[in-house]
C-alpha cells in the first residue's frame, strides 16, 4: 500500500470500477509536491526543464485512451488533511493484537480458559482478577452477550481461549506461579479439610502439622511442588486386608508416594488406590502422581498429605509447619485449589 511519508498515513488507491460520484470529484490528479505540466503520450514533464524524465519515472495511460481519460489508478490528491468523506470509504481494518492482556472480571470470579473460542466445553484452566497472560490471537467465536471475538493465549494456568469482554491490553509484565505448595488436587478442585494441623483424631507426633482431604477414590492426585519421587509404595492391592480402610493395626498398609524438592523438604501422599509414576521420575507441579484411595489405617476414602524437612524415604517422617501458596493455613473449610500450572 502506498505511504503519504510526510504525514505517515497510508494511502488508499481505488480502481476506477470502485468510483462513486462523489470520488470522482475528489480524485482529479497527481500532485504531490511536483507541480506538473503537459502529459504527452503518458509521460510527465517538470516545469523548470520540461526534458522526458525516463521510462523508470513515466506513467503509462490505459492503452488506446487519450490524455483526457481517467487513469484506472489515482492516488488521493490532498494527502495532508483528510477529507470528511473518507472514512465512509476505508475498509474496516481488524484490531491490533496486544502481546499481554489483563483479566478484568470482579474479584469474586474467575475467568475460564477454554479449549476452543465457545463455552461448549469444560475450561482447561481458570484466570482472576490482575492475571497477565500472553496473546497468540484473536480469532471469531461463539456470540457471548453480542461480542463474537475470543483471545487465543498461553498462560501457566492453561492455554485455550478467553471471551474478548473479560480481558485487556496491557504492558503489565506476565504473571508466573510463585514458588510454593498448592494444593494436591486440580486447578480448580474442591474438597473439604477433615483434619488439620494438631487434629485431636491422628494428627500428633510425626504428624502433627499433616492435613486430611476428603475425596472419593480415584480422585487425581497432583504434584504440591516439582520434585522427583523418592519413594513409592503400592503394597496394598485389591483383595487385601487394609484396602478399603482399618484400623490402626494397618496403618504400615497404607500406598504412599514421596516427592523429594529443590529446597530440601519432602511431600508424603497417603491412603492411594494406584500409582500414576515410577520411582526416581521427575514431576511438574500440577502433574499427576496417582489417584486417591482409602488403604491404611483410614476410616473413609481421603488423602492425607504433609511436609518433612530432609531428603527422607521414611513414610513416617516427622511433618513440619507450612503454608499453601493458594490456600493458606486453612482450618475443617472446603477449599478450591489453584494447582493451576
Amino acid at each position: 500500500m502506498p505511504k503519504d511519508y510526510l504525514s505517515g498515513r497510508a494511502l488508499y488507491i481505488f480502481r476506477k470500477p470502485q468510483y462513486t460520484r462523489a470520488m470522482k470529484t475528489q480524485v482529479t490528479s497527481i500532485l504531490i509536491s511536483l507541480t506538473l505540466i503537459g502529459c504527452g503520450e503518458g509521460r510527465l514533464t517538470s516545469l523548470e526543464d520540461e526534458q522526458d524524465i525516463g521510462p523508470d519515472t513515466s506513467i503509462e495511460m490505459d492503452a488506446g485512451s487519450d490524455q483526457n481519460s481517467t487513469p484506472d489508478m489515482q492516488v488521493l490528491e490532498d494527502v495532508g488533511v483528510p477529507d470528511a468523506s473518507l472514512p465512509d470509504m476505508v475498509p474496516d481494518m481488524p484490531p491490533e493484537i496486544c502481546a499481554r492482556l489483563k483479566v478484568t472480571v470482579e474479584a469474586s470470579l474467575t475467568l475460564n480458559i477454554r479449549p476452543t473460542p465457545s463455552t461448549a466445553q469444560a475450561p482447561v484452566g481458570s484466570l482472576t482478577r490482575g492475571f497477565v497472560v500472553a496473546a497468540v490471537d484473536l480469532v471469531e467465536g461463539e456470540d457471548v452477550g453480542g461480542e463474537t471475538r475470543w483471545y487465543q493465549i498461553e498462560s501457566p494456568r492453561g492455554d485455550g481461549y478467553v471471551h474478548y469482554d473479560f480481558v485487556e491490553c496491557t504492558e503489565d509484565e506476565l504473571t508466573t506461579m510463585p514458588i510454593g505448595y498448592y494444593m494436591p488436587f486440580a486447578c480448580n478442585a474442591q474438597h473439604r479439610v477433615t483434619q488439620g494441623p494438631g487434629g485431636g483424631t491422628s494428627h500428633s507426633g510425626n504428624a502433627a502439622f499433616a492435613y486430611d482431604f476428603a475425596c472419593g477414590s480415584g480422585t487425581s492426585i497432583r504434584a504440591m511442588m516439582g520434585g522427583t519421587v523418592s519413594r513409592l509404595s503400592m503394597a496394598t492391592q485389591p483383595g487385601d486386608p487394609c484396602y478399603n480402610g482399618g484400623t490402626s493395626a494397618c496403618s504400615n498398609a497404607s500406598n504412599y508416594i514421596m516427592l523429594a524438592h529443590p529446597n530440601g523438604q519432602t511431600t508424603i501422599y497417603k491412603h492411594l488406590n494406584s500409582a500414576s509414576v515410577a520411582e526416581g521420575a521427575q514431576v511438574s507441579v500440577g502433574q499427576e502422581i496417582g489417584k486417591s484411595g482409602n488403604t491404611g489405617w483410614s476410616t473413609g476414602p481421603h488423602l492425607h498429605i504433609g511436609v518433612c524437612d530432609g531428603a527422607t524415604t521414611n513414610q513416617f517422617c516427622q511433618t513440619v509447619d507450612f503454608s499453601f501458596v493458594d490456600i493458606g493455613k486453612p482450618g475443617n473449610v472446603t477449599v478450591t485449589s489453584g494447582n493451576c500450572p
